[in-house]
């Protein structure tokens, strides 16, 4: 019976392909970045509608190897948004970069525009729009910004794989993006990351520091390196994985019309709104009293999850500037069961569910 199901908020979800695809492999001998891994970034960047595609150690990998491909030098200045997972700030630090919180917009919980104006000065040199749970920013006056000012922008897209802004996949339109392959994510390869590009300098740069500073097996070393190299044991599985993303776009997709349509009419409930080409990674909502409904979910075995936290708060990036956007989403932010594996009379039952909460 349904009721005594457990609804998780996430889970990664895998079958018997993705199993037999990573067997074979390991039975080859060759489990090393190989040609599974080059057919993985092919699938990538074709997806994506980029030109090049580097798989690397982590989604955190990810950005900082995209920082400093695009030149991101020690004490330069990123703007990146106040809530975020804490990747994005660890990744500037890890570059030497000093990380500058701007204000979100309360509509989106993207960063606000208006306040990356406010936080430029002379030593910024990137900004990392975050595209969180598939929401994106005014992209367009982004690089009107960005131009003007001569800055680099990183897409974090983590949480962006197939959605787009307008016409274009996010991961496509940056000078560069970093995306996430953790278990939390629309397809994962265990842990892992991907870069995206369309600039052959950037994408030159990275492919050498990945690799311990060489330009190809050789030993021949051409510049500092590091080892940030991908598996053909995750490429397999991510190419697998990846045969399932239009289908799991389509069932996420699904799922939150019908969350939409049974939560819309819920007083203490605002819903926020997603434009046209995004697909949201979780279905998130705002709560009036969050912790009470957290609770009664949780009583009732239907896993969600709080907002992190702003990064104002936590003690690595804690500053005295107030966020009161920032404040209020993240006290009333609340993320519901979302992943592929719900059909729609588990969305009805929790509904009803958080429906009958007064």
């Amino acid at each position: 019976m349904i009721k005594s199901k457990k609804f998780l908020q996430h889970k990664p979800i895998f079958d018997q392909n993705d199993a037999d695809t990573v067997s074979k492999i390991i039975k080859s001998g060759w489990v090393s970045e190989g040609e599974e891994t080059e057919k993985f970034q092919n699938n990538y960047k074709k997806f994506v509608g980029a030109k090049y595609a580097i798989a690397t150690t982590s989604g955190t990998a990810a950005i900082f190897l995209s920082l400093i491909g695009s030149g991101i030098k020690p004490n330069d200045e990123v703007i990146i948004p106040n809530i975020t997972f804490i990747a994005t700030a660890s990744a500037v630090k890890l570059a030497g970069a000093k990380p500058v919180l701007a204000e979100v917009n309360e509509k989106d919980f993207t960063i606000s525009l208006e306040s990356v104006k406010r936080k430029i000065t002379k030593k910024t040199k990137g900004i990392i729009p975050v595209h969180l749970n598939g929401r994106n920013t005014n992209l367009d006056e982004l690089i009107e910004i960005s131009d003007k000012f001569n800055l680099k922008i990183i897409e974090d897209a983590s949480q962006g794989l197939g959605s787009k802004y307008k016409k274009k996949f996010q991961g496509s339109i940056g000078d560069v993006a970093a995306f996430s392959l953790a278990p939390s994510k629309i397809i994962t390869t265990g842990q892992g990351g991907m870069i995206t590009t369309n600039n052959f300098k950037i994408y030159d740069k990275i492919k050498k520091m990945k690799d311990q500073g060489r330009i190809d097996k050789s030993e021949n070393y051409k510049t500092v390196g590091y080892n940030f190299k991908f598996t053909d044991i995750q490429a397999a599985l991510g190419n697998s994985q990846f045969s399932k993303l239009k289908n799991r776009i389509k069932k996420l997709d699904e799922l939150y019309k019908l969350y939409s349509e049974l939560l819309n009419k819920n007083e203490f409930i605002i819903i926020p709104p997603k434009e046209k080409g995004n697909h949201l990674w979780y279905f998130d909502i705002l709560v009036k009293n969050r912790n009470k409904l957290e609770k009664y979910l949780n009583k009732n075995r239907i896993g969600s999850r709080p907002f992190n936290k702003p990064l104002n708060t936590r003690l690595p990036y804690k500053t005295k500037e107030k966020f009161l956007i920032s404040k209020k989403i993240c006290e009333m932010g609340l993320n519901l069961p979302s992943h592929a594996e719900l059909n729609l009379e588990d969305i009805e039952y929790i509904c009803q569910k958080i429906n009958s909460v007064k």
